[in-house]
């Protein structure tokens, strides 16, 4: 038993000097997905659900303007804008090039969001005409959209073409991937060809938390397999609303008064993403906005410079908190909590101080499980947790005698089995 401490202790101390020794977390970019295509028959087309607090053209630059100084006050990086390419009468490509010259005046960037199913690409050669004319012209503004250097494009509806089809058009265009190219929907395959990943949409699931924690250890795994650096964009969105559009499968994800956008931005935030993605600044037409509208004013702008500035989820430079999982042979009790409205298992873990995965383990249950309210829930009790002050003891690799210090200070909490 006494071996089995020192065991977990001794993981404490290398997890603390791998911490310590790693770069500083840094918070990721924030971009928004942008469009624009609006004119004065959208506003009384009868589809929003919500309505801007004053209509507008999307060719109007004052209006563009507009979007950049309120997206940039609220901590968002850029805009990535759906692209319908380059082609004549085309207002999207007009549209990019007046957002490109304003973003460069504030500082702030845009990307584009390549519409692989648009009403101007008739098949296959025409999308590899876009593509070329955009790898010429758009992404060498200064204010494209760049990660590391390189121009990102992100891509909707990529499922057009097959991966072998993609494989030839990245050979014939971006053979080098002088460009990253993020891929988008459940299917990971496209992923041998693109440079990263991401979710249009999270309203759909019940649990952003158990969602979005799926994807980046998938990321990982491809990069295992190809030996290749891969990105993970998380997204967050404050609700969805298209039942005005009279689709076959509408629906609604109520935005909770900010609840629902709080949660996505939490979830988001645990994945360690590369980048935030916010679906989006004006998609009036599916309700997820975050523009200033009648119904909430600028509630969702100023809550996303909260959730911007909110910590990230990683320990910081002054204290280490380290927590592990109790060996099964300390046969640790639990504690029993009955379930109320509104919990997840996200929060629970949180507010118990344990993992997702022991809550799981404990109950004989996984992320897709449903709580009921009344149900009744094991909660693990045994911990070791350690908060230390390590950076103001020792800027430096302690020494023998140190270490004798910080093992005084790490605590054993919960009933464990005494020899």
């Amino acid at each position: 038993m006494k071996q089995q401490i020192i065991n977990i202790i001794l993981l404490f101390i290398i997890t603390f000097f791998i911490a310590q020794n790693s770069s500083q977390a840094q918070s990721p970019p924030v971009l928004a997905f942008y469009y624009a295509w609006f004119d004065e028959t959208t506003w009384t087309s009868g589809k929003p659900a919500d309505m801007p607090l004053q209509p507008y053209r999307s060719a109007d630059s004052a209006i563009i303007e507009q979007h950049v100084s309120q997206a940039k006050n609220a901590g968002i990086n850029a805009f990535v804008q759906s692209w319908y390419g380059p082609n004549e009468g085309n207002q999207t490509e007009t549209n990019f090039g007046m957002l490109l010259d304003i973003s460069a005046r504030y500082g702030f960037q845009a990307g584009v969001d390549f519409e692989t199913y648009s009403p101007f690409f008739n098949g296959y050669d025409s999308v590899q005409t876009a593509l070329s004319t955009l790898m010429a012209t758009h992404i060498h503004h200064p204010a494209y959209l760049r990660y590391n250097g390189k121009p990102v494009i992100f891509f909707w509806r990529q499922q057009r073409f097959s991966v072998w089809q993609w494989q030839q058009l990245r050979q014939t265009i971006d053979p080098n991937h002088a460009t990253l190219w993020i891929a988008e929907g459940t299917d990971l395959s496209y992923q041998d060809i693109f440079d990263g990943h991401h979710l249009y949409s999270i309203a759909w699931t019940g649990n952003v938390h158990a969602e979005l924690g799926k994807w980046q250890p998938r990321i990982q795994q491809i990069e295992a397999r190809l030996g290749v650096d891969k990105l993970w964009i998380a997204t967050v969105m404050p609700g969805y609303d298209d039942l005005h559009l009279y689709r076959a499968d509408s629906f609604v994800r109520h935005r909770q008064d900010g609840e629902f956008y709080r949660q996505t931005w939490q979830a988001a935030r645990a994945t360690n993403p590369d980048m935030i993605i916010i679906t989006s600044f004006n998609e009036w037409l599916e309700g997820t906005q975050i523009e200033p509208s009648v119904m909430y004013g600028n509630t969702y702008l100023d809550l996303t410079r909260e959730l911007v500035a909110m910590p990230i989820p990683t320990p910081n430079s002054q204290y280490v908190k380290a927590s592990f999982d109790a060996p099964a042979s300390f046969d640790a009790p639990n504690q029993q909590y009955t379930v109320q409205a509104g919990d997840t298992i996200y929060a629970l873990s949180v507010q118990f101080g344990i993992s997702m995965n022991d809550i799981f383990i404990a109950n004989n249950i996984n992320e897709n499980s449903i709580l009921h309210v009344g149900q009744i829930l094991n909660i693990p009790t045994a911990t070791i947790t350690s908060i230390i002050d390590i950076d103001s003891m020792y800027p430096t690799a302690p020494t023998i005698s140190e270490m004798d210090e910080i093992f005084a200070g790490i605590t054993i909490m919960g009933q464990l089995p005494v020899e």
